[in-house]
């Protein structure tokens, strides 16, 4: 039988059963009701939370504390390019996966996408709160691998199991912060365009005060020199001649104490005369330092210090070195001042070094594998190492360190010849890691087999230019030489740089905790050993005692030692 055609069939809808192998148009191209827009905003949305830390830390005043000048354009652009990468590399899997794979690929990828928050959950976590999840976590569970592992599944699985309202969540979280983006990236350009005014100011303004010739004394401070390694526990092949030979014609004391564990609370301590057990950096110029004795908090730059204490006298008093900001915080009472920025100062520091040295580009590789580093058990599990740094970071910053080394060596030499000035104070960046010479060459170098042990061979040169540079010009005989520390080598170092077979074999010697300390009396020739245990804070009184002509003799600084130290 045949049928009909009708024209109400002609002219009726023909039902057209859908191709669903067919992919969606590009207009059409939704997962779960979610266009492509969305998925990028949301991406980048979440590459931002994971530098968030990074934005903050640029704008951070106590980083500013550190930095010779202000922040550059390059760290900006490396965070931004940073966040650019992380989107990119979350959105483009999205659409590919939500395109071509199967449902099952669907759903671990929504798996995964929500442990993917677990980065800026974590990043987040431990800069406001202070502590990692994967810590908060083992606290709860006792440190128990099996019980972190059965928690892990069941989180998988209870993820799998509400997989769309759980990404429903996660969405929406990202989603209201992705305001954030436009939020930081503006406010951390205009805060680099304004620090630009913030050092502008010049870093000695005192003038130089006439006054007959009196006593002078060169205070020269190597950062991190330890005595076991100098002198007590020395090995053998080791040879550092022109400590040696200094040694033997001053005041040696090798049970003397650093005031402080590190170069940020000790050589406050150091220059106020008083032991300071807190140190925290506020901003450009704003050190907040607490003294153990009282307890009180103050900003340092208001304290009373050697420097205007020289300066009261009537004398000229000038500063060479690293680290501190010393020329904003004691430029009025200078008249000469160099100082150089300490890149190690904050692992933030080092990563900002490695941008600026490396390039854009670079610095954005290395932020992200450092932000990488960040996520959970990451780096316990061996499968990422960071820290304070890492390789290539330490290499940026080994060359960074060279420099400092060669502009304050300019500057002290030129400090050094002045008979004008009545107390120099020199604060090398040496033996402090990381290692910039080569005693097989006997060349400065950026070497990555440089260690602790070449430095300190550098810091026995040093001290021979500066004995040949006051020979020179006739004032070796009527200048006290002290030469001491801040800190002695620190045991994280190891971990840092991974120190060789040599290294660790001979820093394992170090375990006194006491730092050099060689007072070389102006017209001295003999020198006198002291056995006496004291602290380094002394040294504050001890030079304004021999400024104003009181300490002449060793015998007199031996009785002034064990009456500060009793006390």
């Amino acid at each position: 039988m045949h049928s009909v055609l009708t024209p109400e069939a002609v002219l009726s809808p023909v039902p057209i059963t859908p191709d669903i192998d067919r992919p969606p148009s590009v207009s059409r191209r939704r997962w779960q009701g979610q266009p492509v827009a969305e998925d990028a905003l949301i991406a980048l949305s979440f590459a931002n939370l994971c530098f968030l830390k990074a934005w903050g830390q640029l704008q951070n005043p106590a980083q500013s504390y550190y930095r010779s000048g202000p922040p550059t354009f390059a760290s900006l652009a490396a965070i931004a390019l940073a966040v650019l990468l992380i989107a990119f590399t979350v959105f483009v899997p999205a659409v590919l996966i939500r395109r071509f794979a199967s449902r099952k690929s669907q759903q671990i990828w929504g798996v995964l996408a929500c442990v993917l928050l677990l980065l800026p959950a974590n990043i987040l976590s431990t800069h406001f709160l202070g502590v990692s999840l994967e810590s908060m976590a083992g606290n709860f569970m006792g440190h128990n691998l099996l019980l972190g592992v059965v928690a892990g599944v069941l989180i998988c699985l209870v993820v799998l199991r509400w997989r769309r309202p759980i990404l429903r969540v996660v969405r929406g979280i990202l989603l209201a912060a992705s305001p954030l983006v436009l939020i930081f990236s503006p406010i951390a350009c205009w805060q680099v365009v304004r620090a630009r005014s913030l050092w502008s100011e010049p870093n000695a303004s005192a003038h130089f005060l006439a006054h007959p010739a009196g006593p002078r004394v060169l205070w020269v401070l190597f950062d991190e020199m330890d005595e076991d390694l100098t002198f007590t526990a020395r090995p053998s092949w080791l040879s550092l001649p022109e400590l040696d030979r200094l040694r033997a014609e001053s005041v040696y004391a090798a049970h003397a104490m650093s005031p402080g564990p590190a170069t940020v609370s000790s050589i406050p301590s150091l220059i106020t005369g008083h032991l300071v057990s807190d140190a925290q950096p506020a901003g450009y110029r704003e050190l907040r330092i607490t003294y153990q004795d009282a307890g009180r908090t103050r900003s340092w730059i208001e304290e009373p210090s050697i420097f205007s204490s020289v300066r009261e006298r009537g004398l000229n008093a000038a500063i060479a070195g690293w680290y501190h900001p010393y020329g904003r915080l004691f430029g009025k009472f200078l008249a000469q001042c160099s100082w150089q920025q300490c890149v190690c100062a904050t692992p933030f520091l080092v990563a900002e070094n490695y941008s600026r040295r490396r390039g854009v580009w670079m610095g954005a590789l290395g932020l992200v594998g450092r932000q990488a580093a960040l996520f959970p058990l990451v780096q316990r599990l061996g499968v990422l190492h960071v820290g304070e740094g890492t390789a290539q970071d330490w290499e940026a910053a080994r060359e960074q360190q060279l420099g400092d080394y060669v502009e304050i060596r300019k500057a002290a030499h030129e400090m050094i010849a002045d008979p004008r000035l009545d107390l120099v104070f020199l604060h090398w960046p040496i033996p402090h890691p990381l290692g910039i010479f080569d005693r097989a060459s006997g060349k400065l170098g950026t070497g990555t087999r440089s260690n602790y042990l070449d430095n300190l061979q550098l810091v026995d040169i040093t001290i021979g230019e500066i004995r040949r540079a006051l020979e020179n010009s006739g004032m070796w005989e009527n200048t006290t030489v002290l030469v001491s520390s801040d800190h002695p080598l620190r045991g994280f170092w190891q971990q840092e740089l991974a120190w060789d077979r040599e290294e660790a074999a001979v820093v394992s010697r170090s375990n006194s905790g006491s730092v050099p300390f060689l007072l070389k009396l102006a017209g001295q020739k003999q020198g006198l050993v002291y056995n006496g245990r004291f602290n380094a804070v002394i040294t504050h009184d001890l030079i304004l005692g021999v400024l104003d002509g009181k300490l002449k003799s060793p015998e007199q600084i031996v009785s002034f030692i064990d009456r500060t130290a009793a006390n």
